[in-house]
């Protein structure tokens, strides 16, 4: 019997490289209503920086990628369920989220903070808030910061599927701020709001909600494509792919913050 066991583990260690993947193809979960991140375009493609920066990780891989649309607070569920292999859509790196996915390196990192109408006197505290209606994205990390910080303390939080749904209420007066990305916001709404509204008060980086940055996730088991899209982030960086799109989205570097 002890003569057997070598040539067993031998064979369990050779049938486990069989039944390794060889991912020639991946699907991408993204929620396409994030501009400039994400958008769908009106043929319906999803464009935008994620999209192209994603195509460059996939051209180092070589790898066939396809995006799927989904509901941001559906990304994770939809990532365990195998509807698709990767998400790619602005999710912070924080630690509630790593009990379920694994994370690849970051590729940007960001703040949140509140937008309001010009002059606002609002500022990120309980405090200052108490009474107001502060709008935030379902299953975003600004909602989970909002949730935590401010609801148990008078704040009205109130949770939307899209932020964009939350952008069309505060134009509406129907919340006093928003609470989003800073870099969403500024990329975004402000791009074509900055007459009315701007960012109030000082943005909020509680590494404990707001997260270590943007990543990708992956399942779990999934560690051998974790790692391809991790070395795909370090050589689209050093080539200079990534601050050359960048430039063209945002007015600096955002892998830097």
């Amino acid at each position: 019997m002890k003569k057997l066991l070598p040539a067993l583990l031998a064979g369990l260690l050779v049938s486990g490289s069989v039944l390794a993947k060889d991912w020639t193809e991946v699907r991408i979960g993204m929620e396409p209503s994030y501009p400039p991140f994400s958008k769908l375009s009106p043929s319906g493609k999803i464009e935008g920086f994620e999209p192209e920066l994603l195509a460059l990780y996939c051209a180092e891989m070589k790898l066939k990628c396809t995006l799927v649309s989904s509901e941001f607070d559906g990304l994770i569920p939809g990532l365990l369920a195998k509807k698709f292999d990767v998400i790619m859509s602005s999710m912070s790196i924080n630690a509630e989220r790593k009990q379920k996915v694994n994370f690849s390196d970051r590729y940007y990192i960001t703040p949140s903070q509140l937008v309001a109408k010009q002059g606002s006197p609002l500022l990120p505290t309980a405090a200052a808030l108490k009474g107001k209606t502060i709008g935030v994205q379902r299953g975003s990390v600004s909602a989970d910061y909002a949730l935590a910080s401010w609801q148990s303390q008078g704040v009205n939080v109130r949770q939307y599927s899209k932020t964009p749904e939350a952008y069309m209420d505060l134009t509406s007066g129907r919340l006093d701020a928003v609470f989003a990305d800073k870099m969403e916001i500024q990329q975004g709404f402000l791009a074509k709001n900055s007459a009315k509204f701007a960012l109030i008060g000082t943005p909020v980086s509680d590494a404990k909600y707001i997260g270590e940055g943007i990543g990708m996730a992956f399942r779990k088991e999934d560690q051998d494509l974790t790692a391809r899209f991790n070395d795909a982030i370090k050589k689209v960086q050093a080539s200079g792919a990534f601050k050359k799109l960048s430039d063209r989205y945002f007015k600096y570097d955002i892998s830097k913050g």
